[in-house]
């Protein structure tokens, strides 16, 4: 659990997203952290653009 924006106590909200699908469908700040395999060089415009878009936080995974 973690100090929510509001002062609230509030637990990360995690979502497994198969690496060959699209983060078009997510909301914006959908959640608090999220990670991603290191996309391909043609991938790597959109994914990151759509990771800042839906997470607050993002790390790209090295793989």
């Amino acid at each position: 659990m973690t100090a929510g924006r509001a002062g609230k106590a509030s637990a990360f909200l995690i979502q497994f997203i198969d690496p060959s699908q699209s983060l078009a469908h997510l909301a914006n700040d959908r959640f608090d952290l999220a990670v991603v395999q290191s996309p391909s060089a043609e991938q790597a415009a959109e994914v990151l653009g759509h990771l800042t878009r839906v997470a607050r936080q993002g790390l790209v995974a090295l793989r």
